[in-house]
């Protein structure tokens, strides 16, 4: 635990993560902020669904039946079976919006083509992030630390001295 400058013990960080997440319920602004960012999110996501159908000739489906099938493809998404639900979104999706009225090559052509933007387009993206954190010198080391407030308003270095 010390050779990789964490200032908490293990047993310590169910506690430190306690105290943040009550600090940051209290914070009423903070968690409006938050949850209206979350929700853009999915609305945001689920418009994509849709105009991904509608790009194949779906744009007779009523948005509430899409944002229906696509809560209930994302609940089943959260089960940990697969990373970010793959397989379990589509598996699910597709023949719940055939059964709500798509036809089926909407339905396939609809969802691939989403879960191409929502899950498969972000991966290059970061992986080219990483590349250029790590060809630029920015790995996040003792060096690249930032000062950061702890619980008492005084600054300290993110490394976990104190």
């Amino acid at each position: 635990v010390a050779r990789r400058g964490w200032s908490h013990a293990p047993s310590r960080v169910p506690a430190t993560a306690g105290t943040q997440l009550v600090a940051f319920l209290v914070d009423r602004r903070r968690t409006a902020r938050a949850a209206a960012f979350g929700m853009s999110n999915w609305l945001l996501d689920a418009t994509c669904l849709y105009v991904c159908l509608a790009a194949y000739g779906g744009h007779h489906l009523a948005p509430e039946v899409v944002l229906t099938a696509y809560g209930f493809a994302n609940l089943l998404g959260l089960l940990p079976l697969t990373p970010g639900g793959l397989g379990l979104v589509e598996g699910s999706l597709i023949p719940l919006l055939i059964a709500l009225g798509s036809d089926p090559g909407v339905a396939v052509l609809g969802v691939l083509t989403w879960r191409v933007f929502q899950f498969w387009l972000p991966v290059p993206v970061a992986a080219g992030g990483y590349l250029w954190l790590r060809l630029t010198g920015r790995t996040g080391t003792k060096a690249d630390a930032v000062a950061v407030k702890d619980a008492s308003g005084s600054a300290s270095p993110a490394s976990g001295k104190r």
